[in-house]
This record gives structure tokens, C-alpha cells and sequence, in this order.
């Protein structure tokens, strides 16, 4: 019951910045008032909404897009699907049979199909989908349709479980960051793949947790086999829930499954191929990234630029921050002195002449710790 309860709360909290701040009195006496423009006439709806009648509010939307849905602009399928989501939440108590519960799945599919494109949205209807599928399981029901659906498209294959349109948003996302992702390291993507990658939008962490034996606050991984220089195999798993998914993680395991093709006999060390993978975040994660760099390297918490050429496998947990950090930083700081596609070159002569004759090759720097000081000067000002 606190997960429904924190469920209202949000929602209520979620649907009261969708109202436009009261106009401010003017501060300065003496002044003449300001004509009011005439008032413009708002609709009742979002007038419902605004006032937290949210059953009338749904009402009246569902009216408007009986007559025709085009009528509804897309800040009120935002507020409609936020009114359905916390009618179905409502639902959801723990006396309810498996027809309610079954009715409030489908609610939520609904709402989430009105506004797909919105975070809130999705992570909220994603929330409802939960509880309402524990209720049928507490019932020993379950929601009358497949437990999983899949929609193909050119190089991916997603597998989900929800609206469709959401599993379209996700087919599209990775069929243009894909193309993306080759052109910034290498050059024009080439064919499509095949076998197609398959994409794993896991309901919950939970579920993600219980089908790839994965840590439940992990947002994502990646998996490529490989036969002779071949991929057999591509999957990415995600968290569907993770509000963030397109921006983040879908772009930075995708890197991953890129990179094998881009390196099919020898993988990239793994310092770099983590780094890579991240600059393909938000912006807002990777500046993340290179704050708590700044951090580490105060605290003495980086590995040298020669430890980190050199190492094969991942520290230990307790220095994996300051790995991680400093890998994305050395990373960024190599792209932006010579750009994507000389790093790329320069990562093929670490196999070919060893990874310090390669800095000096490509970099100019004569030795690894050449390289470092000017790293850090520019990293940790």
C-alpha cells in the first residue's frame, strides 16, 4: 500500500505543474494598472484537472476524443493519461478481484499509448502496470494477453511487454542512434544487422534483476558472441521503467554491441570501450561524470594513464569509481584533442605496436606520463 500511496503522491504532485502560475500584483505603488488582455476561455477539462477532479477531467477528455481525438492538443493527452493512471491506481486496493486489477492493466497501457514521448508518464503508468500485475498474481490471474510481444524492425528486434507504440519508440531510437554510433567512431553505417539485436524491455528492476541475474539499480547491459569475427549473438537488456532509457542507457549499451563489430578479433581495452560508451550519453550524465573525476583526482582516487593502458580486467569495487571516472575523462580528453575516428585508429595500433608506442604515434606524447600531466591539467583545473 505505501507504493500506491507514493504513487498518488506523485501524481497529484506531477499534475499540479501542469497549472499556469496566477499573474503577480504589481510591487510598485503609484503605478497605473496594467490592462488585463480579455480572458481567454478555458476548457472544462482542464479546468477538472487543474482543480483535482480527475474522474470529470477523464470524462471530458474521453468525450473530446470520441468526437475526434485530433481535437486534444498534447499537453491534455499529458493530463488525460495522468487522470486515467491515478483512476487505475485508486483501483488498486487490497480487496480488489483480478477483474479490477485486469481493468486497471489495460488502464494503464492506455494512458501510457496517449503520451509515450513523456518520462513522467512512463514511469508512472510502468508503476501502475506493477501493482496491478501483483494483484493478479496475488489472485492467481493474469492479464488475458501474451506475456511478451515483439515488434521488428530493420537491425533490432524489441521484446516488451505493454502499448506497442512505446516498443515503436524504442525500435526507432536504436535504428538512428545505431547509425549514429558508427558514423561518430568509424564512418556510414553499413547494412542492416543480422541476426537482428535484440532489445529486452524488462518491466521492472525487479524483473530485469530475476531474467539476467543482474543487479536490480543496473539500468542495462549488453551482450555480443562472437564465431570467427562474427557476431551470433546481439541482445541489450534494459529497465523499461528507467525514465531515462533513450537518452542513457539505450545509447550506451548500444556502443557496446558497435564496438564489437568495430573490433571483431581484438575488443577494445576496456578502459576506452567503457569510456566510449558513456560519451554516448546525455550530455547532462557525461558533465556528471567528469565533476566526480574532478573529485576523485583531488582525492587521489585515479589510476595513472600508464595502470590504465595496461590493465585487462576491472578493479576492485571499492577503486571502481575512480576507474570509471578517469577512463570517460582520459576518453573525452583524447576525442577532443583529435576526434572520434583517429581514437578509433589509435586503439587498432595499441594491438599492433603497444599502447605507448601508440600515445606517442598518435598523441605526440613520448611517454604515458606525458600524457597524464596534460590530461589532468585539463581534467582537474
Amino acid at each position: 500500500m505505501s507504493r500506491v500511496l507514493l504513487l498518488f503522491a506523485a501524481l497529484i504532485g506531477l499534475s499540479l505543474t501542469l497549472m499556469a502560475d496566477a499573474p503577480k500584483a504589481n510591487p510598485f505603488r503609484g503605478e497605473q494598472p496594467v490592462p488585463a488582455p480579455p480572458p481567454i476561455q478555458e476548457a472544462e477539462g482542464d479546468r477538472d484537472f487543474k482543480l483535482g477532479e480527475y474522474r470529470k477531467a477523464a470524462t471530458w477528455y474521453a468525450g473530446m476524443a470520441a468526437v475526434d481525438a485530433s481535437i486534444l492538443s498534447a499537453e491534455q493527452k499529458k493530463a488525460w493519461a495522468f487522470c486515467r493512471l491515478k483512476l487505475a491506481a485508486e483501483s488498486l486496493t487490497p480487496e480488489c478481484d483480478a477483474i479490477a486489477a485486469a481493468a486497471a492493466d489495460k488502464e494503464a497501457g492506455d494512458a501510457l499509448a496517449l503520451a509515450p514521448e513523456s518520462a513522467e508518464v512512463r514511469k508512472l503508468a510502468r508503476t501502475v502496470l506493477l501493482l496491478a500485475r501483483q494483484r493478479l498474481a496475488m489472485t492467481g490471474a493474469s492479464v488475458d494477453k501474451p506475456a511478451w510481444e515483439t515488434l521488428e524492425s530493420a537491425s533490432f528486434l524489441v521484446k516488451f511487454q505493454g502499448p506497442r507504440e512505446w516498443a515503436e519508440q524504442i525500435a526507432a531510437a536504436a535504428e538512428s542512434k545505431r547509425a549514429a554510433i558508427f558514423e561518430r567512431w568509424s564512418g556510414p553505417v553499413g547494412g542492416a544487422w543480422s541476426p537482428r539485436c535484440t532489445i529486452v524491455m524488462h518491466p521492472s528492476p525487479e524483473a530485469y534483476a530475476a531474467a539476467t541475474g543482474k543487479p536490480a539499480a543496473g539500468l542495462g547491459h549488453a551482450t555480443v558472441r562472437l564465431v570467427e569475427g562474427k557476431a551470433t549473438e546481439r541482445q541489450i537488456d534494459l529497465c523499461a521503467d528507467d525514465a531515462n532509457v533513450l537518452e542513457n542507457a539505450l545509447p550506451r549499451e548500444l556502443t557496446h554491441v558497435v564496438l564489437a563489430e568495430l573490433f571483431p578479433y581484438s575488443p577494445p581495452p576496456k578502459w576506452a570501450e567503457e569510456g566510449m560508451a558513456v560519451l554516448a550519453e546525455s550530455a547532462d550524465e557525461v558533465d556528471r561524470y567528469r565533476r566526480t573525476c574532478v573529485k576523485c583526482g583531488r582525492a587521489g582516487q585515479l589510476f595513472t594513464v600508464a595502470a590504465l593502458l595496461e590493465m585487462k580486467e576491472f578493479p576492485a569495487a571499492d577503486k571502481i569509481t575512480g576507474y570509471y571516472c578517469g577512463s570517460i575523462s582520459l576518453v573525452d580528453y583524447l576525442v577532443r584533442l583529435k576526434g572520434e575516428k583517429h581514437f578509433t585508429t589509435f586503439l587498432r595500433d595499441c594491438h599492433r605496436y603497444g599502447s605507448a608506442a601508440a600515445v606517442k604515434r598518435h598523441y605526440d606524447f613520448a611517454t604515458p606520463k606525458a600524457l597524464q600531466d596534460a590530461w589532468l591539467k585539463s581534467a582537474i583545473r
